[in-house]
């Protein structure tokens, strides 16, 4: 039994835990979270009203039916945003799309949604931290994307989302996940979760895997290695293009040091993470770990995934950028520096 060989503290973290998950959960599944398996859920059709808009607020009979121990709506890969290139090339489409993700969370959640400064991103304002802390958390179990800073959640918007598909997909989530915080969440249940939450963002998270080793590379420097090995390459000589060798330690010190935000230094303790692989798919995410967590900790516990980019170096000139510039410069694309380091 993996709770046998956890350390006293590692039994402590997991009541922390645990603690955590009832505070969050709405109250039916507080005492079930560990035997819930995701169920299919039910895909209510469109309607229309006499304009031949979606009647977004007409769509499901009740929100109940949109089970939080459900599957999520949008099934594959990450429903994401748009890249700034495909929101530039077209900016009319990208305008309907968030437009009318903007109209369908207003009808479903009463909730103002309009367009995010970010491209690619529509923004939703809640009625305080504490819900938006919570809707992230539970529409990341949802496989779409969300972020939040503040009181506001932004959700993905692109201009190749389809009416019947992921714009119904991201209005769906909102709907679901507001009514679940505001209508299975009693008042006192929120206070706590405010409180749950302003604890967590006071105190220091965990790191999970902090010496697992890994190559970061820059996306240019590798189109570049490419391009390289094409030009200059050997025929039947191999070529390792990467970047430089690094920790998840320090690579999240990197990126602190960049946003000017403080790093973690406690790391997340392995045992804690075995301890939790029976209820992985509930929880995985909350945590944003895959659900397979045993197949998570056999591939990164004391691993490290280094190679030495010496010979594309040496014989094609490739030299891509350090560890801390090659985040400067993804973190500054993605309008995520403070002014002060974005020059």
């Amino acid at each position: 039994m993996v709770g046998s060989t956890l350390s006293l503290e590692d039994r402590r973290a997991l009541e922390a835990l645990n603690f955590r998950l009832r505070t969050i959960l709405p109250e039916e599944y507080q005492d079930t979270y560990q035997s819930l398996e995701p169920k299919p859920m039910k895909s209510a059709g469109l309607k229309f009203d006499a304009v031949g808009q979606v009647a977004w607020d007409e769509i499901w009979g009740s929100f109940c039916d949109l089970a939080m121990a459900g599957g999520p709506p949008h099934k594959g890969a990450l429903l994401e945003p748009g890249t700034r290139a495909a929101v530039g090339a077209e900016p009319a489409t990208q305008a309907q799309v968030a437009a009318e993700i903007c109209r369908g969370i207003a009808l479903a959640t009463d909730l103002e949604a309009a367009p995010s400064e970010a491209a690619g991103w529509v923004r939703v304002t809640c009625l305080n931290d504490a819900m938006a802390g919570w809707l992230l958390r539970a529409i990341t179990m949802e496989n779409v994307a969300v972020r939040v800073s503040g009181g506001r959640l932004e959700l993905p918007a692109a201009p190749h989302f389809r009416l019947e598909k992921e714009i119904k997909n991201v209005v769906t989530v909102a709907a679901k996940t507001c009514h679940y915080f505001l209508g299975h969440l009693p008042m006192t249940q929120r206070r706590r979760i405010a409180y749950l939450f302003a604890t967590l963002d006071d105190s220091s998270p965990l790191i999970p895997f902090p010496d697992l080793g890994i190559c970061l590379s820059h996306v240019e420097d590798i189109a570049s290695g490419i391009l390289l090995g094409l030009d200059k390459g050997k025929v039947g000589e191999a070529y390792v293009i990467s970047g430089p060798k690094t920790t998840v330690r320090e690579a999240i010190g990197v990126v602190a040091d960049a946003t000017g935000k403080k790093a973690p230094k406690r790391a997340l303790p392995t045992g804690l993470l075995k301890a939790l692989t029976p209820v992985g798919p509930m929880v995985g995410k909350m945590m944003g770990q895959p659900p397979n967590l045993r197949e998570l900790i056999s591939s990164a516990d004391g691993v490290t995934f280094w190679a030495t980019y010496e010979k594309a170096h040496r014989e094609l000139g490739y030299e891509p950028r350090g560890l801390e510039q090659g985040f400067h410069d993804m973190l500054a694309a993605e309008g995520r520096l403070p002014d002060s380091a974005a020059a």
